[in-house]
């Protein structure tokens, strides 16, 4: 567990922000230049877990081959000397949709849509990354004041994303798909490391080809 005025590579942790299932995170600071940063630490029981691991640092690549500017932004990541993994991404200031809607049930047709074409397009932009988010709900999108705007959304957590290998076939015309039988074709799951391209084309029964 970080206490607060340790420091991990360049930051100094300032105080716990929030912890879940896989870790925890923390505000920090670079002593020099006052820049504030969330700082994302496996549990320390979870780090002899390579799944949990791979999952981790796999979310920060996910996220950096994206690149909009409605999807939290990641900096840097590695392994301290005493084995604790982390990342380092932007601190936002701002409240998660969940919290809004708890407190007001309801939004008004105009911010409802406002808050969601800004989701469509980070949404967009995974997807021709070739990237899945797989977990979007309301407490993973954070509302915040950017620009004049108050409800400027950047979405969270690509902890459980999918990424889709640069390699993964694309449909192909009936002649060269389809034989006797129909048959499939499904990007495949990106290898550790692998970098992605295209998105997953979604296709009506699992198939790429129609009669």
């Amino acid at each position: 567990m970080l206490t607060a005025g340790q420091s991990i590579g360049n930051y100094r942790i300032l105080s716990k922000i929030g912890t879940g299932g896989m870790g925890a995170v923390y505000l920090a600071e670079h002593p020099l230049i006052g820049k504030k940063v969330a700082l994302k630490v496996i549990h320390r029981e979870l780090a002899g877990n390579r799944e949990v691991v791979q999952r981790f640092f796999q979310e920060a690549r996910a996220v950096n081959q994206i690149g909009n500017e409605h999807i939290v932004e990641i900096h840097d990541f590695g392994v301290t000397a005493e084995n604790d993994h982390f990342y380092i991404m932007e601190y936002l200031e701002g409240q998660t949709l969940a919290d809004v809607l708890s407190r007001e049930k309801a939004l008004p047709a105009m911010r409802a849509l406002h808050i969601g074409a800004q989701i469509a397009s980070a949404l967009a932009a995974a997807h021709a990354s070739g990237v899945i988010h797989r977990d979007l709900k309301p407490d993973n999108l954070m509302l915040m004041s950017r620009l004049g705007d108050h409800d400027f959304v950047k979405v969270l957590d690509f902890g459980l994303a999918k990424v889709f290998a640069a390699e993964a076939p694309r449909c192909r015309p009936r002649s060269a798909c389809c034989s006797a039988r129909r048959s499939t074709c499904r990007p495949r799951p990106a290898r550790a490391g692998a970098t992605s391209t295209i998105a997953p084309t979604s296709t009506r029964s699992g198939s790429c080809c129609s009669r």
